[in-house]
């Protein structure tokens, strides 16, 4: 029997709720070959080395960055994927005439400069002239498709860093098939379901709406990273676009230049180790994560589309604005989730932990009782505003249905509050006179 079966609880806003025991701990999804095991548990990156990763191995730099923060979660979850992706991207360049073209991959940087006459086959093959050489070495295969250069790896699980350096005049997409990965992620899930936000390293479109599905189903938090540069464009079907005409409420993604900033887990290492609703995402530092260098043009695509962004504003670095794809925002999403488990835990403790709760008026208040204390909790944690003051009601159990009663289920108990939010902006008119 699960323990919702005991205690019911409905939200009657944009989320319901789940039982889950911690709101802090971050999974990882990769396709590594280091060890068999389909969970491991880290409480510091270095422990990844004794593993056999490496400090380039993009499961320590992600790790890294979760742990970097001013904030970090007391442990991060490894899980493994035995399907395993075949990273591949599409770099498509607009011609322009004397114009610079740039291109990171791996650590080889790729610049082209067109001549009066510019043409995309021309940028191609001089991006592939740079490249070429370097692919043995990479690991890599690069190829001219015509209208884009396509960067593909050559064994599955291998993780291409990828970095478009020609905003303006290219466009970056990562669109490798999703091999299965909610498989995958439900192995893992089984093994341990002590995480609540999932991080995945190989970020497609395909991927992320697959791990979106699922996250929505288990009440699960997945911040995804994307560098696919037309979620900063007037495009209705990229992936930003996608997860917000389905209201997605478990996802929040966030745009980087670089597949290997690991904006996510940045983000993530920051946000998760606060009390659920005391927080915002929004205007939070990330150690480690380059700014984005978006016009204002590409910042309101984004937001338009609830999508996110970590940018430089007065010399610092900050995140913007902290929603996930359906608009609301991280931190009430999370918010009711910490709310709705923990009153099904404190109802619960206090109906197995006493000979009987009478169904009678004065049992209603116990558990009237047990709601005051989860109200009042949420008050002091920040998440719920005390003023409207909260309505926490439960019914006179002589009204109860016969059905009800035989069944020994109260019903009808209610709660209502308003969430504290948060201040992400401020007006000041100033009136001076002489």
């Amino acid at each position: 029997m699960a323990l919702e079966d005991i205690v019911n609880v409905t939200v009657s806003n944009e989320t319901t709720g789940v039982s889950q025991q911690g709101f802090g701990i971050p999974l990882v999804l990769s396709p590594h070959v280091q060890f068999a095991d389909l969970v491991r548990t880290y409480t510091q990156a270095s422990q990844l080395l004794d593993d056999g990763f490496t400090v380039t191995s993009p499961e320590y730099l992600m790790i890294s960055r979760l742990f970097g923060q001013d904030r970090k979660p007391d442990r991060v979850l490894l899980g493994k994927r035995n399907l395993r992706p075949t990273q591949r991207f599409a770099w498509t360049p607009t011609a322009a005439n004397n114009a610079v073209y740039k291109l990171r991959v791996g650590n080889v940087v790729a610049t082209y400069t067109s001549d009066a006459n510019a043409t995309v086959t021309e940028i191609i093959a001089g991006m592939l002239a740079v490249f070429t050489p370097a692919a043995a070495e990479l690991g890599l295969t690069f190829s001219d498709q015509t209208t884009y250069l396509r960067i593909l790896a050559n064994s599955p699980g291998q993780f291409i860093a990828v970095e478009n350096l020609s905003l303006a005049r290219a466009s970056l997409k990562q669109d490798q098939a999703d091999p299965g990965v909610v498989t995958d992620l439900a192995a893992v899930a089984l093994e341990d379901p002590s995480f609540f936000a999932v991080l995945n390293l190989f970020n497609s479109q395909a991927e992320i709406e697959a791990i979106a599905g699922w996250a929505e189903t288990n009440k699960r938090l997945f911040i995804a990273q994307t560098s696919d540069n037309d979620v900063h464009t007037n495009s209705t079907t990229d992936v930003m676009s996608t997860q917000e005409a389905l209201a997605r409420q478990f996802t929040s993604i966030i745009f980087a230049e670089a597949t290997d900033s690991f904006a996510d887990a940045a983000w993530a290492g920051r946000g998760l180790p606060t009390q659920p609703g005391s927080e915002t995402w929004n205007l939070k530092q990330l150690r480690g994560v380059m700014p984005t260098k978006l016009t204002a043009g590409q910042k309101a695509f984004i937001a338009a589309k609830s999508g996110n962004y970590f940018e430089l504003v007065a010399g610092r670095g900050i995140t913007t604005e902290g929603k996930v794809s359906s608009g609301a925002f991280i931190d009430n999403v999370r918010g009711v989730e910490w709310f709705v488990a923990r009153l099904r835990e404190r109802i619960f403790g206090t109906l197995s932990s006493v000979d009987k709760v009478p169904y009678d008026n004065r049992g209603a208040a116990v558990i009237q009782g047990d709601m005051l204390a989860q109200v009042s909790e949420g008050i002091g944690t920040g998440f719920i505003a005390d003023s409207p003051e909260p309505v926490v009601t439960v019914p006179d159990v002589q009204t109860m249905q016969l059905a009800d009663r035989q069944a020994r289920y109260l019903t009808g108990a209610f709660i209502g509050f308003t969430t504290a939010g948060a201040i992400h902006r401020v007006r000041v008119n100033i009136r001076i006179s002489v």
